[in-house]
């Protein structure tokens, strides 16, 4: 059921805006959903989110605010994020659609607060332990991660 809302929910992607009713459903769905419906859900939800948080000329504002909201989760004492990345397939699945392609730098104050919010999603991730070794190794490994976590530790935040 919690598939089916997600995936109409996200077909109007395109056309939200943080307050839009497809945006705020989608918010109380992962808000209120479980570990085991949010790792049901996850895939569906980060392919969907992938070519919005991939896209540097989109809404920067939704960006921000997705951002916001997948850090919100990842965070929960609950742990009820760890549903985000179940496995080693959904962490690397999160890196990649979700939290890499922010990371990248950009220059301009709106692309410093998503890298801040992108950041901020990856350290709730380790702080929670929800991402297994072995995704963030194999990036590490293949120079993909280091890169953008070393040009944060320069940003004057």
């Amino acid at each position: 059921m919690c598939v089916c809302v997600c995936v109409c929910v996200c077909v109007c992607l395109h056309r939200w805006t943080p307050g839009s009713g497809g945006f705020l459903v989608l918010r109380a769905l992962l808000l209120t959903s479980g570990k085991d419906t949010l790792a049901r859900l996850s895939p569906t939800l980060l392919l969907a989110l992938k070519p919005l948080l991939s896209d540097p000329e989109g809404q920067p504002t939704l960006r921000l605010a997705v951002l916001q909201l997948l850090d919100q989760v990842l965070d929960c004492a609950d742990g009820r994020g760890a549903g985000l990345a179940a496995g080693d397939a959904g962490a690397a699945l999160l890196l990649d659609a979700a939290l890499l392609t922010p990371l990248t730098w950009r220059a301009g104050k709106t692309a410093a607060a998503i890298r801040y919010a992108a950041v901020t999603a990856l350290a709730s991730c380790l702080r929670r332990g929800l991402l297994p070794a072995k995704p963030v190794l194999r990036l590490m490994n293949d120079n993909t991660l280091w890169p953008l976590i070393a040009q944060e530790l320069d940003e004057d935040w």
